[in-house]
């Protein structure tokens, strides 16, 4: 009987995800791989993929983890094709777990090295909160790095939903 429902819970994801993919941004396709963190793959830098714990009658959600450091910042991220794009949303869901720290930095950065920031505070509150940021400064780039830096700090924040859409 579980086994059908975390069967069951796991079709009707996919279909939420392939609903939103195709109906929400009918112009604005996700460019990260891995948004919805089901692999290892795609990501770089220091984080490490889990399984949420979950009601025990649906599936886990997979979650992207980094552990904060004391002594400095501990980063993950991604590059995406640019080419002909002139701005980008992007967005995730965050949570935190036994937090205290200095926040979060969203850097994308382009292949001469420079680089464009913003940084948010991290609310210690153990609840999901949606994150949105739009850069327009691909400069006509070819590709951007979007770097995900969490800050000096202690504790872990976990990562879901991360998508990067070229905005039209």
């Amino acid at each position: 009987m579980l086994d059908g429902r975390i069967l069951q819970n796991a079709i009707v994801k996919k279909l939420i995800l392939c609903c939103l993919a195709t109906t929400l941004p009918l112009c604005a396709e996700n460019r990260f791989d891995n948004s919805t963190m089901d692999t290892t793959g795609s990501w770089k830098g220091s984080r490490k993929m889990m399984k949420e714990p979950a009601d025990p009658n649906s599936e886990p959600n997979r979650v992207l983890v980094v552990n904060a450091n004391k002594r400095g910042m501990e980063s993950f991220s991604q590059e995406v094709d640019s080419k002909g794009v002139t701005s980008f949303t992007v967005r995730f869901r965050y949570r935190t777990k036994d937090y205290a720290g200095l926040g979060l930095e969203i850097r994308g950065t382009r292949p001469s090295g420079d680089f464009t920031y913003n940084q948010y505070a991290l609310a210690a509150d153990d609840k999901w909160h949606e994150v949105v940021w739009k850069f327009n400064r691909v400069f006509d780039s070819d590709e951007i790095k979007f770097v995900f830096s969490v800050l000096q700090g202690e504790g872990e924040v976990w990562f879901d939903d991360i998508t990067v859409a070229a905005d039209k």
